[in-house]
């Protein structure tokens, strides 16, 4: 047995003897952040994946040819390997100095203010069906703005935006709460990010904590990571180990809805 099925093998042991759901097969959807900023051959391996896996595309990256060409590319192949796709869209942070180029949801705005961006976000994104936050500390933890976000989507971008998730870049994040309200799918990252520490051991580590999660939970368990190179290795070597746990974004969202 491979020391990755070994480390498996027993945090499900573990987590088996803990309350929670014991005749629950585990199931963890993994979302892959950041896609086509900057770095195009590291955001075509990872749509290269042939994985349930799910790319969020950085909209603003359409501003250049080569973001664009990569937006097209990169969500073409990801498609073609089973993959969802999508937007992974800018909101506040706290710290202005990490603000997206153009294309934030900014505290403040209405909903009037938020629709063309969400439309302008799903048209630079090929193949998208639903939005994650691309920092948002600020942003997802203002409640007004949450439902401006929230009205927005549900009222004029539904046919489009189907999944929202939440990647809790704050704790005091009310996205879900907002999106509930107005009957929109949401759920929430778990966890640590897989790949805080670029270590592929950690990153390891972390998907098997979140398999460890769902079991003990009987919910699937959503997990972000990043396009890494170290990220990306590790998902090439796990992938075969871990695949009768995955499941796409969109099935966990709608079950933790």
């Amino acid at each position: 047995m491979s020391a990755n099925k070994t480390l498996l093998a027993s945090v499900l042991l573990a987590s088996s003897s803990l309350a929670g759901a014991q005749g629950h097969t585990p199931q963890i959807a993994i979302v892959i952040d950041d896609l086509c900023e900057g770095k195009i051959q590291e955001t075509l391996d990872i749509a290269a994946l042939k994985a349930p896996i799910a790319g969020a595309y950085l909209p603003y990256a359409a501003k250049t040819p080569a973001g664009k060409a990569c937006l097209e590319k990169a969500t073409k192949l990801a498609k073609s390997n089973g993959q969802e796709v999508f937007v992974h869209l800018p909101v506040q942070p706290v710290d202005r100095r990490h603000d997206a180029p153009s294309g934030q949801i900014n505290v403040g705005m209405q909903a009037d203010q938020i629709v063309p961006i969400l439309k302008q976000a799903f048209d630079a994104v090929p193949r998208a069906i639903g939005f994650n936050n691309h920092q948002g500390s600020k942003g997802t933890a203002n409640r007004q703005l949450m439902r401006e976000l929230a009205f927005a989507t549900a009222f004029t971008q539904s046919d489009r935006i189907k999944y929202t998730l939440d990647s809790r870049t704050s704790g005091k994040s009310v996205m879900c709460d907002a999106m509930k309200d107005f009957n929109v799918n949401c759920a929430k990252r778990e966890g640590r990010f897989l790949d805080n520490v670029r270590n592929e051991n950690q990153i390891y580590t972390e998907i098997y904590n979140g398999i460890a999660l769902s079991r003990e939970t009987g919910k699937p368990v959503i997990v972000i990571g990043h396009h890494y190179p170290e990220t990306r290795r590790v998902l090439e070597k796990v992938i075969p180990e871990i695949r009768e746990y995955m499941i796409p974004a969109s099935e966990a969202i709608k079950f933790n809805r």
